[in-house]
């Protein structure tokens, strides 16, 4: 995607890469499943299932907050 923003005048490619990461982030974090390598942290057993949705749910209220 970056590759492509570059070629759009008039375009700030840092404010298309916000708008397309900052979701991602808020995503990634609630579910288990929200994001496509989020299922790979959930079954490797970095995060146990329990610990993965109190944390989702812990910052799921702080990005709320902020947003």
């Amino acid at each position: 995607f970056a590759t492509l923003i570059l070629q759009i005048p008039g375009v700030d490619p840092a404010q298309v890469m916000l708008i397309l990461l900052v979701p991602m982030g808020i995503m990634g974090i609630l579910t288990p499943y929200g994001t496509g390598h989020s299922p790979i942290w959930f079954a490797s057993g970095y995060n146990k299932g329990p610990e993965f949705w109190k944390l989702g749910a812990i910052f799921g209220i702080i990005y709320l907050a902020i947003f």
